[in-house]
C-alpha cells in the first residue's frame, strides 16, 4: 500500500518538526565539544563600575513618616470631625460675613467677602461660592460639597 502525502501536509509536518526540535540539545562544534560563548571583559568591567554608582547608605536619608500620624490604628476609619478641622485649616478660604438684607427687585443678602461688600440673591455664584437660600435672618451658602448657614450677629 502506497501512502500519498500532499505538499501542504508535508510542509506542515516539516514545520512541526522544526518547531518541536528547535532549541533542543547543546550547540556542539564538529569535534564533538560543547562551544562556550565568551563574554567581553569590557562589558563585565562596565557593569562593575555601574554598581559603584548606586547610592550608598548614609546618615543623610530622611526617616519615613506615616501619612496619617494622628491615627493609632491604620485600618481604623478616620474621624470625620478631625477631617473637617484639618480641611478648614489647610484651605485658605475667603472670610465671609453676613451684614444684612436688602430688597431690590428680590430679596438679597449683603455679604462681605474678603473685605469687599457685595449683594447676592439665591442662586447667585461668586467664584466657587454658591448662594443656596436667602431667608432673613439667615443665608445658606455652599462651596464644593460643604454647605453652611450664616446668620446675623
Amino acid at each position: 500500500m502506497k501512502l500519498a502525502l500532499s505538499p501542504r501536509l508535508l510542509l506542515l509536518l516539516a514545520a512541526m518538526m522544526f518547531v518541536t526540535t528547535a532549541g533542543c540539545g547543546d550547540a556542539q562544534d564538529p569535534g564533538g565539544q560543547i562551544v562556550v560563548a565568551k563574554t567581553d571583559t569590557d562589558d563585565l568591567e562596565k557593569s562593575k563600575s555601574d554598581l559603584g554608582s548606586l547610592p550608598k547608605k548614609t546618615g543623610d536619608t530622611k526617616p519615613w513618616k506615616p501619612p496619617n500620624p494622628d491615627r493609632e490604628e491604620i485600618f481604623e476609619k478616620p474621624d470625620p470631625k478631625k477631617m473637617i478641622e484639618r480641611h478648614k485649616t489647610s484651605v485658605a478660604a475667603p472670610v465671609i460675613e453676613l451684614r444684612g438684607f436688602v430688597k431690590v427687585g428680590q430679596l438679597r443678602a449683603v455679604l462681605v467677602i474678603n473685605g469687599e461688600p457685595t449683594s447676592v440673591a439665591a442662586g447667585d455664584r461668586r467664584g466657587d461660592l454658591e448662594i443656596i437660600a436667602v431667608k432673613p435672618p439667615k443665608v445658606t451658602l455652599r462651596r464644593g460639597r460643604f454647605q453652611w448657614t450664616e446668620a446675623l450677629k
